[in-house]
């Protein structure tokens, strides 16, 4: 197949692809390049039969007798004309881009709220998650100072006088939980029902006298379009630790 009869052939197919300049069918990408590598035929009218070359008074020549001389018919040269021109491409890409961005802009607004939420929602959980292991912490450090007798010159003494009963404004909260809080970008002042006291500690075998703190931090979670959304979780921390010194069948208190 010589090259100018390849080229009709290409000319022809992007035609098939394309359909006439009013739209009768949908472009191409193929065609695009057709017109890209013949726009400098298609404008000085090489090989191209263009009727506008033809002497005054002379016949346009046929299909066939433009194809035996190495030119477009007269038809595919108005057709390619009209399909190449600046304002169709324009046009048409214009339309295919309006379509995608619509497409994308939707699949866009779907997806954005579900992936927020995730993202939000791990976050919170993490959150909440170091917020339990702050206050757990916290908890521990309370109990294991409360437990600890001072010198012997100063009579053994605790902290906090061994109780039965709930305590909350004690040394143990204001040395060692609230400064763990505030280490760890926690208010203490947000702390609810503190309570530390004496008493037999659970799972000891023999049974051992010790002292419980525990208490209850909030946490405020946000995570859009979820049920927990502005909710306030509780989150409990609760540490015993072991009295030093303490004789076997004594009382605890």
């Amino acid at each position: 197949m010589s090259p100018i009869e390849d080229t009709h052939r290409s000319w022809e197919a992007m035609l098939d692809d394309t359909g006439s300049s009013d739209g009768g069918r949908s472009w191409h990408p193929s065609s695009l390049a057709v017109c890209l590598e013949h726009a400098p035929k298609l404008a000085s009218g090489v090989q191209t039969g263009d009727v506008a070359n033809q002497p005054e008074g002379k016949k346009a020549a046929s299909p066939h007798e433009s194809r035996a001389r190495g030119r477009a018919p007269d038809s595919m040269t108005a057709r390619l004309s009209s399909i190449c021109s600046m304002k169709t491409w324009t046009k048409r890409l214009g339309q295919a881009a309006a379509g995608d961005s619509g497409t994308e802009l939707f699949e866009f607004a779907l997806v954005v709220p579900i992936l927020l939420t995730l993202l939000l929602g791990i976050f919170w959980m993490g959150r909440a998650y170091n917020v339990y292991e702050t206050i757990t912490r916290a908890s521990r450090e309370g109990a294991r100072y409360a437990v600890l007798p001072s010198s012997v010159a100063q009579g053994n003494a605790y902290a906090d006088a061994p109780s039965s009963s709930c305590a909350s404004n004690t040394n143990a909260f204001n040395n060692h939980v609230a400064p763990v809080l505030t280490a760890s970008g926690l208010d203490a002042s947000r702390v609810q029902t503190y309570c530390q006291k004496t008493q037999w500690l659970e799972g000891t075998d023999p049974q051992q006298c010790g002292v419980v703190v525990s208490f209850n931090y909030p946490v405020q979670f946000a995570i859009p379009f979820t049920s927990l959304n502005g909710t306030t979780i509780n989150i409990k921390a609760r540490a015993q630790m072991r009295q030093e010194n303490q004789s076997a069948g004594g009382t605890c208190p």
